[in-house]
C-alpha cells in the first residue's frame, strides 16, 4: 500500500518550473525531508497480517498482539551506563555546536532543558539523561499499543557485530516485575562467547554463487541464469531453447524479446563512449558576455556553466562611479534597493571615487546635455534588448549625450582597463545597433569610451572606427 502510494505520488508530480524529471522529483524529496513534510504513509489495513512500523508511526493505534524487538545494549563497565545502545538510543548531540538542532536556549520548552554552567561534562551527562527519558516516553507509547499480549526481545548479538550486547536498562526494568506476576520471561539464553551469526552465515558463504533453479520452469530448469551463461558460453543457442516451447508460447516469448531489443541497443549505445559534444550559446546574452564572446575571451562552456566571480574593490568602485553618475545627471537621488539597508558594504577609500569622479566633471560630462527618450526619459543607464546574430542581446547604455551637430554621442564609462585596439567586436558599436533598431539614432554617432581612470584623455572614436587617444 505504501508504494503504490508513493507511485501515485510520482505520478501526479508536476514542479512549478521545468519539466519532470528523476532530478527534479529527488530534489523535491529532499526538500520536503528537510522541511519534515514527508509522504503520507498509508494506514495499516484491517485484515489480519503482520504491521511493521515505527512505535512514531504506532501512536494512537491499538493491535492485539504487539512485539517490540532490540530493547537491547551494552553495558559501560566503566559508568554502569548504556552504550551501542539499540533501544533506548542514548546518542547526543552536542547542542552548543550541533548544526542539527536548535539551540536550547531558543526552544519554547527551554525552561524544561538542561542549563550549560560553563562545565561540558555535567552538561552532556544531563543532556544524555534527557535523551534515555524522551526515549522511555517512547518506550511507554510502544508497550501500551497492545490489548492482550506484549512480547519485548533483546539479543546479545546483532547482525556482524563485534562487540555483544544485551538487555537494555529498559528490559531489565520489565524483568524486575516478574516478581509482581505481571510478566514472565519466557527464555533467556547464556552470552555466547564468539557472534552465533558469523557460524551459520559460513555455509552460506559460497563465490561464485550458484545460480538460482527455476521454480516449475520447464523452459529454464537449471535457473535462466545459467541458460544465459550456456549461450554466451556457445553450449546453447537461443533458437534450441525456442524449439522447446509450443507456438503460442514461441510467439510470445519472441514478441517480447523483440521489445527487450530495443531497450538492450538503447543501453548498448549508451555504453558507447562519445567525444563531448560542445554546448550551444544561450538565446539570450548580455552585452558584454556577446562581445567577449566574439573577441574570443568566453567560450560557450563559459556560458552553459558560468561560476561566480569574486567580488573586487575595482567592481565595487565602477558600480558605486556609475550610480553617482546616473544621479547627477538626472538631478536626483534614487532610492536606496533594499540589501543596500540590510548589508553592510566594503569599505572603498572616498578619495579613488572623489577622484574618477573629477575626472568625469573635467571631461565636460557634468555640463553636457543628456539625450532625451520621446516619452522625456532620460536616456542615462538605458535598458535595451537587441537582436543580433539569431541572439538577444541585453544591457544598458551608460549614457547618451546631444552633440553640436544635432547628432548624439554615445559614452561608456570605464574605470578599469582601456579596451584592446585589436578587438574584433566592440561595446559601443553594440550600443550603435541598439539605438538604431530603436529608430533614436540619426544621421552622426559618435563612439566614446569615457577613460575616467585615464589622466591623458578620453578614447574617442567616428562611429566605431580610428579610436584615437
Amino acid at each position: 500500500q505504501n508504494i503504490s502510494n508513493f507511485l501515485d505520488q510520482v505520478a501526479s508530480f508536476a514542479p512549478l518550473e521545468g519539466e519532470a524529471t528523476l532530478r527534479s522529483f529527488v530534489a523535491y524529496l529532499d526538500a520536503a525531508e528537510v522541511a519534515e513534510e514527508t509522504l503520507e504513509a498509508t494506514q495499516p489495513a484491517d485484515q489480519d497480517s503482520v504491521k511493521l512500523m515505527t512505535v512514531h508511526s504506532a501512536k494512537g493505534l491499538e493491535f492485539e498482539c504487539v512485539f517490540v524487538p532490540s530493547v537491547a545494549s551494552g553495558i559501560s563497565e566503566r559508568t554502569g551506563e548504556p552504550i551501542y545502545s539499540i533501544f533506548p538510543n542514548t546518542r547526543a548531540s552536542n547542542p552548543l555546536t550541533s548544526y542539527a538542532e536548535l539551540p536550547y536556549e531558543v526552544r519554547e520548552d527551554a525552561e524544561h532543558l538542561p542549563k550549560f554552567d560553563g562545565k561540558l561534562g555535567p552538561f552532556m551527562k544531563a543532556v544524555k539523561d534527557r535523551v534515555i527519558e524522551d526515549e522511555r516516553r517512547l518506550f511507554y507509547v510502544a508497550l501500551t499499543r497492545a490489548k492482550q499480549r506484549l512480547a519485548v526481545t533483546a539479543s546479545w548479538w546483532y547482525g556482524r557485530d563485534q562487540i555483544s550486547k544485551g538487555p537494555s536498562p529498559f528490559w531489565s526494568e520489565l524483568e524486575s516485575l516478574v516478581e509482581e506476576g505481571l510478566v514472565d520471561v519466557v527464555r533467556r539464553d547464556e552470552l555466547p562467547e564468539d557472534n552465533p551469526l558469523f557460524e551459520a552465515m559460513e555455509d552460506r558463504r559460497a563465490w561464485p554463487p550458484s545460480a538460482r533453479t527455476g521454480v516449475d520452469d520447464t523452459l529454464f530448469g537449471e535457473g535462466w541464469g545459467s541458460a544465459a551463461d550456456a549461450v554466451v558460453a556457445g553450449t546453447t543457442t537461443v533458437a534450441s531453447l525456442l524449439e522447446s516451447l509450443s507456438p503460442d508460447e514461441r510467439a510470445a516469448t519472441e514478441s517480447l524479446m523483440a521489445s527487450a531489443s530495443h531497450d538492450l541497443s538503447v543501453i548498448a549505445a549508451a555504453a558507447v563512449r562519445e567525444a563531448p559534444s560542445e554546448p550551444e550559446v544561450p538565446s539570450i546574452l548580455s552585452a558584454t558576455s556577446y562581445v567577449r564572446l566574439q573577441n574570443g575571451e568566453l567560450t560557450a562552456w563559459d556560458l552553459a556553466r558560468p561560476l561566480p566571480d569574486r567580488p573586487t574593490a575595482a567592481r565595487r568602485i565602477g558600480t558605486e562611479v556609475h550610480r553617482l553618475i546616473e544621479e547627477r545627471s538626472r538631478g536626483m537621488s534614487p532610492f536606496p534597493d533594499e540589501h543596500e539597508l540590510d548589508e553592510p558594504g566594503a569599505y572603498t577609500p572616498p578619495s579613488r571615487i572623489g577622484q574618477l569622479m573629477r575626472r568625469w566633471e573635467e571631461l565636460g560630462y557634468a555640463d553636457r546635455t543628456i539625450a532625451r527618450l520621446p516619452s522625456g526619459e532620460p536616456m542615462i543607464e538605458l535598458p535595451f534588448a537587441l537582436k543580433k546574430d539569431g541572439r538577444i542581446i541585453r544591457g544598458r547604455i551608460d549614457a547618451v549625450y546631444e552633440t553640436d551637430d544635432g547628432g548624439l554621442e554615445i559614452v561608456d564609462f570605464k574605470t578599469g582597463r582601456t579596451p584592446a585596439e585589436g578587438d574584433d567586436a566592440d561595446q559601443l558599436a553594440v550600443y550603435r545597433d541598439a539605438l538604431a533598431s530603436l529608430s533614436l539614432a540619426p544621421g552622426r554617432i559618435r563612439l566614446t569610451y569615457g577613460m575616467l581612470g585615464d589622466t591623458d584623455g578620453a578614447s574617442i572614436g567616428s562611429h566605431g572606427e580610428n579610436r584615437q587617444a
